[in-house]
């Protein structure tokens, strides 16, 4: 997904590409998990996207057998893309609200292989061992410090090509029980791109029971958006718009807007687990198909 971040005078575009990045195990919380995982080519999914599946299933797996699995309102249920087999390992592998995070993985070993389902059927199915770093949690949650994000708008964001302003924008509407600064990332595949602080609105701060939306209505009225889009040849993808709550300001973990997911969750474990509070939802980015397109324009949709 790609966010756009438009003023008047001012167009920035934040890419989020899939970076697999492997991070060195450092501190005594980080422990090393060996996963193995077998995924079967099947329907219109793709190499790439079953070798995804299988880092994807690993990370969650791993955090699962570390950090034990806490249950919590803000699980997610996410949708398939047009690729395939996402299911439920996506938000899984990305839920902030668990007690361990996944701060670096490796394929140790990965390769294709035929099955015989029969004497005339055969299968390819990648088999994988996955190394994967999982850091537990500073300290306990504080239960009186929460994070609610109010669905704000659909679940289905609309590209519908250029302009890009013609497409849907996201919007975060969000409450703490506490005084809090203020962070709005945008999760795609291996990605997290930092939407609030941004080089416009540079305070992000939430008071206490108040509810505050991202970008604001005054905001949005002088030109700043978050508008959605799509790589060329992807129709559909799931993404995560999160939100983090803390009592102090945290720098970002990178002087650019965007850093790989391991990188990330290194920067949220960093934060001690009483000081943060986190709120997430999934959207499915959806192209319009030109056929649509072209009844819109001929006002027949």
């Amino acid at each position: 997904m790609r966010i756009l971040r438009s003023t008047r005078g001012a167009i920035v575009v934040l890419s989020l590409s899939a970076v697999a990045t492997v991070l060195g195990a450092q501190g005594a919380d980080v422990q090393a998990v060996v996963i193995a995982q077998r995924v079967r080519l099947e329907g219109t999914m793709t190499r790439k996207d079953a070798e995804r599946a299988a880092v994807e299933n690993a990370m969650a797996e791993a955090v699962r057998r570390v950090a034990g699995v806490r249950v919590s309102g803000t699980q997610l249920v996410v949708s398939s893309d047009s690729a395939g087999q996402i299911g439920s390992r996506y938000s899984s592998s990305v839920r902030l609200d668990a007690d361990g995070h996944v701060v670096g993985w490796t394929v140790e070993r990965g390769r294709w292989i035929t099955e015989k389902r029969s004497r005339k059927q055969s299968d390819l199915v990648y088999d994988a061992s996955v190394r994967v770093l999982v850091a537990r949690n500073s300290g306990r949650a504080d239960e009186g410090f929460r994070l609610v994000m109010r669905d704000r708008g659909p679940d289905r964001l609309r590209v519908r090509g250029v302009p890009l302003a013609a497409n849907d924008e996201a919007i975060v509407a969000v409450t703490a029980t506490r005084d809090a600064y203020l962070t709005v990332v945008a999760i795609s595949g291996d990605s997290v791109s930092r939407l609030v602080p941004n080089q416009v609105v540079r305070d992000a701060r939430l008071e206490a029971g108040v509810e505050s939306e991202w970008p604001s209505a005054e905001w949005r009225e002088r030109g700043l958006h978050f508008r959605v889009s799509l790589p060329a040849g992807v129709n559909a993808r799931t993404e995560v718009l999160a939100a983090i709550a803390t009592l102090e300001p945290v720098p970002w973990p990178a002087a650019q807007g965007t850093v790989p997911l391991t990188e990330f969750n290194r920067w949220l474990v960093a934060i001690p687990a009483a000081r943060r509070a986190v709120a997430q939802r999934t959207v499915m980015v959806e192209r319009v198909p030109d056929e649509t397109l072209r009844q819109m324009v001929d006002g027949r949709w």
